[in-house]
């Protein structure tokens, strides 16, 4: 019983421990980088990456989508890997150490959101997407997780503009999705057909 009771504490601590660091980090100034985020490779691969994964996480196709990354050893692997795993504190973790290991890198503070969206801790998900957009802007994903947040907050109008600003930067029917639920909601169903 003790044996529990201590394994509880120390995950409830090591959870607490994340939830700060992952405070201390979005409070901190970010980084200079040279070019414009638009310019960022890598950031623009790794959304090209995730959007096949993104449908079939939806329709849950959890298996499929993770069987994709799981044999990378990369950080783009082990960042994708962690995107599709079902395990909220594990993925949370990964990103965590992906961020230690790496510095601020705007997908692992955005998987990061993604947890805290999937436990509705909506305070700590707009932290953390407020720091992703804050390293690149330019990522449309982002904006289609900062609707998604908005709208789940009942903030429909900051919705509607974070979903727009992602068709402006890549088309995407994770966008559409959601002006559609948006749409629906206002008990506009012709609207969500468009």
């Amino acid at each position: 019983m003790q044996a529990a009771q201590r394994r509880n504490i120390a995950g409830t601590l090591r959870h607490a421990g994340l939830a700060v660091s992952l405070l201390l980090a979005s409070a901190a100034p970010a980084p200079a980088r040279a070019g414009t985020p638009a310019e960022s490779p890598a950031d623009l691969k790794l959304e090209a990456l995730i959007q096949p994964i993104e449908p079939r996480l939806r329709l849950g196709q959890i298996q499929e989508a993770m069987a994709i990354y799981a044999t990378r050893v990369d950080w783009e692997g082990r960042l994708l890997s962690a995107w599709t795993n079902p395990d909220a504190q594990g993925a949370l973790e990964t990103f965590h150490i992906l961020l230690s290991q790496e510095g601020p890198r705007p997908w692992a503070y955005a998987g990061i959101a993604r947890v805290y969206l999937h436990w509705r801790i909506w305070d700590q998900a707009d932290a953390a997407l407020a720091r992703a957009t804050q390293l690149n802007p330019s990522v449309a994903t982002f904006w289609v997780m900062k609707g998604d947040l908005d709208r789940l907050r009942g903030q429909p109008t900051r919705a509607r503009e974070a979903y727009l600003k992602a068709l402006e930067l890549h088309p995407s029917p994770a966008a559409h999705d959601g002006l559609g639920l948006l749409a629906v909601s206002a008990g506009r169903a012709d609207d969500a057909r468009v």
